[in-house]
């Protein structure tokens, strides 16, 4: 307790870009880049202190997110305010070394339950509560229903312990993918933790989501439009744009927090070398960026405006992972960088598939993915999705998310970016929200607007300027009064890319 009341007066948290900075003239704390040096014994008494029951309990966030100025922790004779604890499990989890493993498993909850507001959307709030425990797993929804903003549409959702877990997580699903129209949440589906009796697109969340989400762009903003649930199916629509050859997946053994670096490079190193990537290897030039978008989920600094120097630098991810596959064993203690590299693609790869399509693009997909399955880009989803077609049947299954290579930022729907341009993210400080815009880097400039969409407007919608223009714009249709932001761009309706030649489809999925 005394050695975090000892950091949070030297650290200063800012919750909504997920940065520090320090307080006062000792930068130490606030350096992400200078990891903590702990004793063993400072490791054991932090892990028994985080491993505490109390931080586990789900029914504790309403506590601690609703009144966290009221909160003060109390352990044996010592006590500590909430707000202060927060700064200190932050600080701790962005200085840890990966070779302290235990500890970093000990904080994943604690972190989830420090970070962010008090009224995140129930897609975020369900992911950050995941490792919480509860003994009815009803309570996956109905604990957190007095957290949520009251415009959220899950809020709504009555506690009933009269219906069954499907009924209940179904019903939470569907209401927010059909008022939101967006298809997020399918995200947290992985086929190999399914609940039993039902329905593929139902996300099991009684167990915690063991993969890592990517965060892509996969379908521009458009909004999902036909999500109609009949009879226990969901009918949604999107284009379907791959085919997977064959998948290795990967030894999630290989991924505890007691394996070493070294056994996860070897893992990483079998499954790329599998026979199934000989002829894309054969290319190295194009093979190892490739590799490492796929693996790291493309989050590079130079992708981030401000560069951040915690994110990955792509031309050393590149050097590493060459050096690793066509060069000799890694026999010298890896740098820094090179185990924030690896700690990055054990994060993405780990209970996950390295696959490729039968175009031999790389994708990185659930475990149970086989040949077969399609990838699809699923309007209002911000990933791609694997589908599994059933025998003789115009249905498909879910299996999960996936990070496809060249599809992740539109291009499923609008093609590829032209020459030079390349998405970018940020975070403004001045209206504190986070941006994404496109780089046109032979000019240097940020532009709003997407490069591939036609710069005129449908019928009846014009742009108005918004309140933080700086990060969006505001689009209104004058005749329903209709206002989008957010990204969601009126251009982007269904029938807008239909008439651009966009092959959408419906999927039904079971």
């Amino acid at each position: 307790m005394d050695f975090l009341a000892m950091i949070s007066p030297n650290v200063r948290v800012d919750w909504w870009s997920w940065r520090m900075f320090p307080v006062g003239d000792e930068t130490y704390w606030a350096n992400k880049d200078i990891k903590l040096r702990l004793r063993d014994n400072g490791i054991t008494a932090l892990t028994a202190f985080f491993d505490q029951a109390w931080f586990s309990r789900l029914w504790i966030w309403q506590e601690v997110r609703l009144a966290p100025d009221r909160v003060l922790v109390v352990c044996g004779s010592r006590t500590i305010s909430w707000t202060d604890l927060q700064t200190a499990v932050y600080c701790i989890h962005n200085k840890l070394a990966p070779s302290q493993g235990y500890l970093n498993e000990s904080l994943r909850s604690v972190y989830s339950l420090c970070n962010g507001n008090s009224c995140p959307p129930f897609p975020i709030l369900l992911e950050q509560t995941s490792h919480a425990q509860c003994t009815d797993p009803r309570d996956r929804v109905f604990a957190l229903l007095s957290m949520l903003n009251r415009y959220d549409p899950v809020a709504s959702i009555k506690a009933d312990y009269n219906k069954d877990i499907v009924g209940v997580y179904s019903e939470a699903a569907v209401r927010f993918m059909v008022y939101s129209r967006h298809l997020n949440i399918l995200t947290n589906i992985d086929a190999s933790r399914r609940l039993p009796d039902a329905p593929s697109w139902v996300p099991n969340w009684s167990q915690p989501q063991l993969t890592n989400p990517f965060g892509g762009y996969a379908s521009c903003g458009a909004l999902a439009v036909h999500t109609d649930h009949l009879a226990g199916k969901l009918i949604v629509s999107g284009v379907q744009v791959a085919t997977i050859a064959g998948a290795a997946p990967f030894d999630s053994r290989s991924f505890t927090v007691s394996t070493t670096p070294n056994d996860i490079l070897s893992e990483l190193r079998r499954a790329i070398k599998s026979p199934l990537f000989a002829s894309i290897l054969k290319d190295r030039h194009m093979a190892i960026p490739m590799l490492c978008r796929v693996m790291c989920s493309n989050k590079f600094a130079h992708r981030q405006r401000p560069q951040n120097t915690w994110k990955l630098d792509m031309g050393s991810c590149q050097e590493f992972l060459n050096h690793v596959l066509f060069e000799k064993e890694h026999t010298t203690a890896l740098s820094s960088e090179e185990i924030k590299i690896l700690d990055a693609m054990t994060i993405y790869c780990q209970d996950r598939a390295l696959t490729k399509t039968t175009d031999g693009a790389l994708t990185l997909t659930p475990s149970l993915t086989r040949a077969g399955d399609i990838v699809t880009v699923l309007l209002g989803c911000r990933s791609t999705m694997i589908l599994r077609p059933r025998p003789a049947s115009t249905e498909f299954e879910i299996i999960g998310e996936a990070y496809t290579d060249g599809f992740m930022e539109g291009e499923g729907l609008l093609g590829p970016f032209p020459p030079g341009f390349e998405p970018v993210h940020g975070f403004d400080d001045d209206v504190r929200q986070p941006w994404r815009k496109t780089m046109d880097w032979n000019t240097g400039e940020l532009h709003q607007e997407d490069p591939r969409l036609p710069d005129s407007l449908p019928s009846g919608w014009e742009r108005r300027p918004h309140a933080y223009d700086k990060v969006d714009i505001s689009f209104v249709n004058t005749t329903t009064g209709e206002v989008r932001e957010g990204g969601m761009d009126p251009r982007l309706n269904e029938e807008n890319l239909i008439a651009m030649g966009v092959p959408i489809q419906r999927f039904t999925l079971v």
